[in-house]
């Protein structure tokens, strides 16, 4: 396997298989007072060894098979840096961000470079990695590292036997060549996360792809959100969010489940590609909670609910699925591993909730004509400025559950209106929300209203 757990919460994940050992491409370049190295990671390389996107890397290691250095190397440094150069054969990125500094002494086997910062790929860029040091005197010979063979230039070298700066060594004059091999290394990333999100909050876009294990994290403090393994296909730019929080349970919204408790946090996924038309496939959503959000729920026979549309009211066998989940207690968190399948006409789910147990839904054909707009009930105005007009038709007085939602799922108005029996006009005040699409959702006992809205 190329990811190997070390006696830490991590893995180290090893990227391209070595096929030679090499003192040319090494960064341990002893036999010269200062070095500077610098070489190319494709994307590729690291999707097929499993680096995780959107997850702190903590370390990267080389792995050293033959030591002939016998002194440390002096303000070694390592930098790393987003690139869309697949190779050095147009010349060498700038790479000015510094993950490690110190002076390092290397040892036989792998050697980890601790960051004093996490690095966190993209998901989609290459990699420049850069490292340097700057001896007072040189070495008889450089330690090997293990490499892999490149089809262009895979690894730019610059040494000197004397100097103030090796960090300053120019790769296109003095003492430098290239190499057709480059260093194979590992990127450390941490097996579980160590703290969760609570707040109502989205992830920043990532590009999913079929067969990836994406997790989703509140970028302004690293916590996690969730995780997606196994997408059935390409979803492009892809949304994590937590559009409600809160603590514990409360009663599923609707008629047909007035027994059911669910969690008050619930998740969406909002996917570019996230369409119809997909051959129905099994997928994974690894849902995170932490403790206090479930103190006092009995999670031997919680459920995970995987749905598509807005409200609970309006689930049935044909929109949502219901799924048995994989407990994992973390200390101060836990997590909810849950397998659902994408479907024809919706592909994956895009709502996600805890239940306290599982539960029948609703037949499809016994719900179908709720989830129409009959015409009972209907918008004025459509496009709208800053309040929304509703008509009512109604034969018996009933109590309107109305929500503007964005395109998200997250809700941004809600109101409960009590309407009279007969012809009634309602208005639900939107404040300050700005220009754009969203979907008004009326629920009355009888039926469901759903339209997209305009706001101008």
């Amino acid at each position: 396997s190329r990811i190997t757990p070390d006696t830490g919460n991590n893995v180290a994940v090893r990227i391209n298989n070595a096929d030679v050992k090499s003192k040319a491409i090494t960064p341990f370049f002893s036999r010269n007072a200062l070095a500077r190295t610098q070489f190319i990671i494709r994307a590729e390389e690291l999707q097929l060894a499993g680096l995780q996107p959107n997850e702190p890397v903590t370390a990267l290691e080389f792995n050293v098979t033959e030591k002939n250095s016998g002194q440390p190397f002096t303000d070694f440094r390592l930098k790393i840096a987003h690139t869309t150069a697949t190779d050095l054969s147009a010349g060498n990125p700038v790479v000015s961000t510094m993950y490690y500094q110190g002076n390092y002494s290397t040892q036989m086997g792998w050697n980890r470079l601790p960051f004093s910062t996490p690095f966190v790929w993209n998901g989609t860029d290459n990699l420049a990695i850069e490292t340097c040091f700057t001896n007072t005197t040189a070495g008889t010979e450089n330690d090997y590292v293990q490499g892999v063979g490149t089809s262009n230039y895979g690894t730019t070298v610059a040494h000197a036997g004397s100097g103030s700066g090796g960090c300053n060594l120019s790769f296109s004059s003095g003492f430098n060549y290239f190499s057709t091999s480059k260093p194979v290394v590992r990127l450390v990333q941490t097996k579980q996360p160590l703290s969760v999100e609570k707040i109502v909050v989205g992830s920043r876009q990532w590009e999913v792809h079929p067969g990836q294990n994406i997790y989703f994290n509140n970028d302004t403090n690293g916590k996690l959100i969730l995780n997606i393994n196994n997408s059935p296909k390409n979803l492009g730019c892809t949304n994590a969010s937590i559009t409600s929080q809160g603590n514990g349970l409360q009663q599923v919204q609707g008629s047909h489940y007035t027994s059911v408790k669910r969690s008050v946090k619930e998740f969406s996924v909002a996917g570019l590609n996230n369409t119809n038309g997909m051959t129905p496939q099994p997928y994974e959503i690894t849902l995170y909670f932490d403790t206090s959000e479930l103190s006092g729920v009995n999670l031997a026979n919680v459920r995970v609910v995987g749905t598509n549309v807005l409200l609970d009211s309006m689930m049935h066998d044909a929109n949502t699925e219901i799924s048995n989940p994989v407990v994992t207690n973390g200390g101060n968190f836990i997590a909810f591993r849950a397998n659902f399948n994408s479907s024809l006409d919706r592909g994956i789910n895009s709502r996600y909730f805890l239940t306290e147990n599982t539960f029948s839904l609703w037949p499809s054909e016994s719900v179908a004509s709720t989830n129409k707009n009959t015409g009972n009930i209907r918008v004025v105005n459509n496009p709208f400025a800053d309040k929304i007009f509703i008509r009512y038709a109604m034969v018996l007085p009933a109590s309107a559950q109305v929500k503007l939602y964005d395109i998200t799922g997250k809700i941004l108005v809600q109101q409960t209106q009590q309407i009279p029996a007969g012809q009634h006009n309602a208005v639900l005040n939107t404040g300050d929300v700005v220009p754009g699409n969203y979907i008004l959702q009326v629920v009355t006992d009888k039926e469901v209203f759903t339209q997209k809205m305009v706001k101008q």
